[in-house]
């Protein structure tokens, strides 16, 4: 069913594409099977939602299916985060990723190569929004590098205005504080 399906949706049929996600994902759950393989289905069916223009379906497919272990719960979270990220939904996606986090800390001390992705996710995420510092943070947690840094905010970065012509730089101008926008 799910290979009949991945043909449906490759040749963007997605209405019989969902037709047999449905059944797989029924069969899966009839069975009360939440491994990769289910994890796969869903992110598939739901990525033939998304295309078929039913996001409010496919994040309540990820909802439902999150059950289980605490890890394969982040792990639906995660794949539900990407999705609202692919969909500009970044507010509800930061919270799904904090969630699955949460879930992933509440799994185990030991976090697995999983949670290291959900952190450079997450830190993707942050990067998009321009919230660097952030981003930085989540990149070296996951990497499990302590970083010891000492963040001033009295001190102010100096802003440097680049002077170009014929793809040159001709002059460079440092400020200690912004200029006025007349610059």
């Amino acid at each position: 069913l799910v290979q009949s399906a991945l043909c449906h949706y490759s040749l963007q049929e997605f209405g019989p594409a969902e037709q047999k996600y449905a059944r797989a994902t029924a069969i899966y759950e009839s069975l009360k099977v939440n491994d990769a393989d289910f994890r796969q289905l869903v992110n598939a069916r739901a990525a033939n939602l998304q295309a078929m223009g039913e996001m409010t379906r496919a994040e309540a497919l990820f909802s439902q299916s999150a059950n289980g272990k605490p890890e394969d719960q982040a792990l639906m979270l995660a794949s539900k985060a990407a999705l609202l990220v692919s969909n500009g939904e970044f507010r509800k996606a930061e919270i799904a990723y904090n969630d699955a986090l949460s879930k992933f800390n509440a799994a185990s001390r030991e976090h697995s190569k999983h949670y290291a992705d959900v952190l450079q996710n997450r830190s993707v995420l942050l990067d998009q929004q321009s919230r660097f510092a952030e981003a930085e943070k989540n990149l070296l947690h996951a990497e499990k590098i302590t970083a010891r840094l000492h963040h001033d905010a009295t001190i102010d970065t100096t802003v440097k205005l680049r002077v170009i012509g014929r793809h040159q730089q001709l002059l460079r101008v440092d400020f200690e504080t912004a200029p006025s926008h007349e610059i």
